[in-house]
């Protein structure tokens, strides 16, 4: 009973409580069996003990590998589907994580590494500058925040992303350039003068001064593609007459995007653009479905969401003289479960109409440790950021005659 009510209070002593129990309970079924020369009994006590110590050495050894893999890939298909039930949220529900998290750090007691590392702060969700909200994107930046996360100071300037402060009115002379993405390109793990953006920024800035660059960082932790255009789009209201977007992929936009559109789906949250309401509207024909089982009916339909998605954002780019680009950012760490489609992606969007560079060789000659900001967090670290700097450097400049976007007759329009 006092363990339960440790267990519920979420107490950081659960882990004692667990191990008091059990040597009791040891001691006492010991004290017993030693009287007895029954072996049947002895081998239940020994299958006991092993079994316990196996799931203890199992939880820790699943969340030491690689937190992201198990929270945001392995539960979410492989058992999310045993532990939901109708009108509650399944063990992989990837809406807010807190039941996946909450066993996962239970099951662990060898791993300090748990998913929701408070106060300090793992999951981006739970820190100074996250704001909730209610549409797909499900978080984004609160507006003019200076805080610390994962130990390393994060600004948010007036327009909620990360960076420095910028004018809303593009002054005279400067080539203003947006890039989208997720946890890579906001810079999770490190500084604000370290993130890419940052230092390509400077870099173009100190070594031509014909005119000057602005490089805004629209990057959030978790996003995927839909959730960037949405929140671009929203941001953009304004009208900040931008000459570039920069679009940063890891090659699985089918997978995550498929994943965020089950969660919404799952927890009512609209879909932001129509042509997402009638593919996933078939699904309001179907008795009330898990979050998984919402997952497999949209995978097939995943390449028609995801080129409709770069469809409706090359329009968008389009008819803004906006020039897009697509940059394949290849992840420090491939999962063996999900499909990396680098190449077909890139084809794709190249069809499209977007200018496409892939990235695939930037760790080549470089140690794994260098790459990452910890053997616990494998984001790319302050030297990785560099690197991209300095090939997103390379790729602006390759454009720079053609900042302001050709229009495609041929291209579709939405």
């Amino acid at each position: 009973m006092v363990l339960t009510i440790v267990y519920m209070s979420d107490c950081d002593f659960f882990w004692v409580g667990v191990l008091i129990s059990f040597f009791i309970l040891y001691f006492i079924v010991w004290f017993f069996l030693r009287k007895t020369n029954n072996p049947m009994y002895k081998n239940y006590f020994l299958a006991f003990v092993l079994t316990f110590a196996f799931l203890l050495f199992f939880g820790s050894l699943l969340l030491s590998l690689n937190s992201t893999f198990v929270k945001d890939r392995y539960f979410p298909q492989k058992f999310s589907k045993f532990f939901s039930s109708e009108g509650t949220r399944g063990l992989g529900s990837f809406m807010d994580g807190n039941y996946c998290n909450t066993l996962l750090s239970k099951i662990s007691f060898f791993s300090k590494n748990t998913l929701d590392n408070k106060p300090k702060g793992g999951r981006y969700r739970y820190s100074q500058g996250a704001q909730l909200v209610t549409d797909i994107r499900m978080l984004t930046h609160k507006p003019s925040e200076s805080f610390e996360f994962k130990g390393k100071y994060f600004t948010t300037n007036q327009w909620g992303i990360r960076g420095r402060d910028y004018k809303k009115e593009k002054p005279k002379g400067v080539k203003r350039i947006a890039v989208l993405g997720g946890s890579y390109v906001v810079g999770s793990g490190v500084e604000d003068k370290e993130v890419f953006s940052y230092l390509a920024e400077d870099k173009l800035n100190k070594s031509h001064s014909d005119f000057q660059f602005e490089i805004w960082n629209f990057g959030n932790a978790g996003y995927d593609l839909v959730q960037s255009v949405y929140d671009f789009e929203l941001k953009n209201s304004q009208n900040f007459d931008f000459d570039m977007l920069i679009v940063f992929s890891h090659g699985i936009d089918v997978y995550k995007n498929i994943k965020t559109i089950s969660s919404a789906y799952a927890n009512g949250i609209p879909m932001p653009y129509s042509f997402l309401d009638s593919i996933v509207g078939v699904l309001n024909e179907s008795v009330s479905l898990s979050e998984n089982e919402i997952f497999s009916h949209l995978h097939p339909k995943g390449n028609e969401i995801v080129e409709n998605l770069y469809l409706y954002l090359y329009n968008y780019c389009l008819e803004r003289n906006i020039q897009p680009i697509w940059i394949h950012w290849p992840m420090t760490v491939r999962s063996v479960y999900i499909a990396y489609e680098d190449e077909l992606l890139m084809n794709r969007v190249e069809g499209l109409g977007f200018s496409t560079y892939n990235f695939s060789d930037l760790y080549k000659s470089h140690s794994f440790d260098t790459l990452v900001v910890s053997k616990s967090d494998r984001h790319p670290s302050p030297f990785a950021h560099s690197l991209v700097a300095d090939s997103l450097s390379s790729v602006i400049m390759s454009d720079r005659n053609d900042l302001i976007h050709k229009t495609n007759s041929s291209a579709y329009e939405n």
